[in-house]
């Protein structure tokens, strides 16, 4: 053991795992709060904490590293032994080496406490240790009773204090933000009828500030017309519990808004923008600017783009100096790109090895002297580790923004296929190749992509990525946009504007649909044990839906896979459908027949949307990026409210900074998809605890 015979505190985390750098990062964080951190370098040390004579605490966690599980073993196994041997079972907590769906769920099934992909942050890390050594010791949730009967606010108050919560009780109810700013609490329960104003205008004020956007609002009423109450909870309320009060209703509820709402605040915290390991963005942060970027109107200018770093010859740095050794050198790395960054610029550690940097120089050459100017500072800083010198070099590879790219999947496809170019010729050099932007009538390119459709469709050419869509009120449906790639030579990425138009023209369209069904269909079925309550939104076109045979053949696909209880969701894009208004009309009948429900994408705030979605009423709705970037607070409740008039659950997407969190999440949507709530990822694997909010 390489910590020594100390006698162990309770608390405590024991890390078994080969990173030695990841102590030295994480005790620092947990010892303000009484946890001490114990290091192994194999399972056989484990009998060495704690030492002769001492206990096991009440509460430890096993910090393990997957990358230790042998092959012939699995998590579970393993955890079980070590959990014998120490007479005192721990809680487990797993760092898995990639994002590999198997390493998941033999966590899931272990039951994992929590679950880390390497590389995970100090901060991150710790905060989740913290809180599985600490379980009680979280603050009580602060409810704030706005009710204009003392008796009725009495009561409420009762209920609250014997669960646990901290209350206060108003019943002045044009006081109400001065008790927010003062008390500041995690929910509100209101009535909804008060003299001097209303719950539901109270509701409303309240959402007009951000430091309250996202806050539950529960109301408390005998109201039993339901037009009433959805006008009330169209202005700002989240649900209803209704009068008399039912002690266990409120209670639960109350604790169930509260741990949600402060799940959203973990996930999307203000301040977690920087790695504190690093001081680089966190990956997310900077998948969130790549795609704000993609929107800005000169951001195809040459001098701007996406850099990746990649170490050379990683694993004989590794072998040569260990994982303190390659932690030393990304530190080093990330040093010398955040001393050479501008304003403007963006940086973070992608993974082992690789960085990526989101760069705006005045043209091309500055963008080009930038990235030579890194590699010529990493060559020139040989790394001692051990008493040896160590060169150490990287390859760099520039993705540009032209041709338009739609998200930050494209642009990291774009730079890490140019710097497969420079590690291929050798390593140690810059990749910059010129962007090709094919005209209107390019034919050859036209050609050259029906070629790759044909490729693909016939072997391993597209590429499946997976965005989660966090619903606004705890449910136990947990949905994902299933999101196709065509895969160009060395791995970029292309788009799907450019590859589908290309599909339909060439008559490839309906084999491309069937393809990602299919896919989806499978990847549905693997995982129906693991996420019971997962959903997939595949998008099709009309004219699949429409051709012969197709309704009968997606109905036999569910059969066979075992499915009908858990049916993808089918995303029909708005232009389509207005193209083919009475072809869509019949065919939504048909799937509505067959149990299959609809997502009318792409809709905007016009009348063609509003008409169209009234007339079809389809069973849920999502809204274009650009209303979500472009609309007022104001105009972007209406629009919500006017879609759910058709009973449509209505899904915001493109939220990729976090200033449009709390207008969107106060609109009175039921979801929320972007790159700042999660980027999308290669597996379906998502922790929804942690972002399903209420």
């Amino acid at each position: 053991m390489s910590e020594g015979n100390h006698q162990v505190r309770s608390p405590c985390v024991v890390y078994l795992g080969s990173d030695t750098g990841l102590p030295h990062r994480v005790r620092p964080l947990l010892a303000p709060h009484g946890i001490g951190l114990y290091a192994l370098d194999d399972a056989a040390e484990l009998d060495a904490v704690p030492p002769e004579g001492g206990a096991w605490p009440d509460l430890w966690v096993l910090l393990l590293d997957a990358g230790l599980v042998r092959p012939d073993q699995t998590i579970q196994e393993l955890f079980a032994t070590l959990s014998v041997q120490t007479h005192a079972a721990p809680r487990l907590a797993v760092i898995a080496p990639n994002r590999s769906i198997a390493t998941r769920l033999q966590a899931m099934r272990a039951g994992a406490d929590a679950y880390f992909v390497a590389p995970v942050g100090s901060s991150e890390l710790a905060e989740r240790l913290i809180a599985l050594c600490h379980p009680k010791t979280g603050k009580a949730p602060r409810v704030l009773v706005v009710e204009d009967d003392p008796a009725q606010a009495a009561i409420a108050e009762r209920i609250l204090a014997s669960a646990g919560c901290e209350t206060r009780t108003l019943t002045e109810a044009l006081g109400i933000m001065e008790a927010l700013e003062e008390f500041h609490p995690d929910l509100v329960v209101m009535d909804l009828h008060m003299p001097g104003a209303s719950g539901a205008e109270l509701a409303a004020i309240i959402r007009e500030h951000d430091a309250f956007g996202v806050m539950p609002i529960l109301f408390l009423s005998a109201e039993l017309d339901p037009e009433k109450q959805v006008e009330a909870l169209s202005m700002g309320g989240d649900a209803f519990i209704p009068k008399p009060i039912r002690p266990e209703l409120l209670a639960r509820l109350v604790m169930q808004r509260v741990a949600a709402a402060r799940a959203l605040h973990r996930r999307l915290g203000s301040t977690e923008h920087t790695d504190p390991a690093s001081g680089l963005s966190t990956r997310r942060h900077f998948l969130s600017c790549v795609d704000r970027s993609i929107a800005e109107p000169d951001i195809q200018e040459p001098g701007n783009g996406v850099l990746v770093i990649t170490l050379d010859g990683a694993s004989r740095i590794s072998e040569a100096a260990g994982t303190g050794g390659a932690d030393l050198v990304r530190n080093r790395i990330g040093k010398l790109i955040r001393d050479r960054l501008t304003r403007g610029d963006q940086a973070a550690c992608l993974g082992e090895g690789c960085h990526a940097v989101l760069a705006r120089r005045p043209g091309l050459d500055a963008l080009e002297a930038f990235a030579e100017g890194l590699r010529a500072a990493v060559a020139a800083t040989p790394l001692t580790v051990g008493g040896k010198s160590l060169g150490v070099s990287v390859s760099i590879g520039i993705g540009f923004f032209r041709p338009a790219a739609d998200d930050a999947i494209t642009m990291i496809s774009r730079a890490e296929k140019a710097c497969a170019a420079a590690m291929a010729a050798g390593g140690n050099r810059v990749s910059a190749p010129r962007p090709f932007v094919p005209g209107p009538e390019d034919t050859a390119y036209e050609q050259r992509i029906a070629t790759l459709i044909d490729q693909a469709l016939a072997g391993d050419g597209f590429r499946l990525f997976y965005q989660p869509m966090v619903a606004v009120q705890p449910q136990g449906l947990q949905c994902v946009e299933v999101m196709l790639r065509l895969a160009d030579r060395d791995s970029e990425l292309i788009p799907p504007q450019e590859f589908l138009p290309v599909a339909a023209r060439s008559g490839r369209m309906l084999d491309v649909d069937r393809w990602l069904m299919l896919q989806a269909l499978a990847v549905l079925k693997a995982q129906a044990q693991a996420q019971p309550g997962l959903r997939f939104f595949v998008f099709q076109t009309l004219a699949s839906l429409a051709s012969h045979g197709w309704i009968l053949w997606l109905r036999d696909q569910l059969v066979t896979n075992d499915l009908i209880a858990r049916r993808p969701i089918l995303e029909l894009h708005l232009p389509d459908v207005l193209e083919h208004m009475r072809r869509a009309t019949v065919l939504f009948g048909m799937l509505r027949k067959l149990g299959v429900r609809v997502c009318l994408a792409d809709v905007g705030d016009s009348p063609a949307a509003y008409d169209t979605v009234a007339e079809l009423r389809p069973p849920l709705v999502k809204l274009a990026p650009t209303v979500v970037h472009t609309l007022t607070t104001e105009r972007l409740n209406w629009l919500v409210q006017r879609l759910r008039r058709s009973e449509a659950e209505v899904i915001a997407t493109g939220v990729d900074s976090p200033t449009l969190v709390g207008p969107v999440w106060a609109s009175g949507v039921s979801f929320v998809q972007g790159t700042f709530i999660q980027a999308p990822q290669t597996e379906p694997v998502f922790d929804f605890s942690e972002v399903a909010v209420g």
